[in-house]
């Protein structure tokens, strides 16, 4: 699915689960940052 829009991207899973799923950008950078600290607490 590399190279696909977001719109591709949603189509291809609506296709495939018969669902598609739109997240906040705001919550994946939440997640990334939580996962940058998890990390470097090791």
């Amino acid at each position: 699915m590399s190279g696909l829009d977001f719109n591709g991207f949603k189509k291809r899973l609506r296709g495939y689960f018969s669902t598609g799923y739109i997240i906040a950008s705001e919550v994946v950078a939440d997640d990334i940052n939580t996962a940058k600290r998890l990390s470097s607490k090791r």
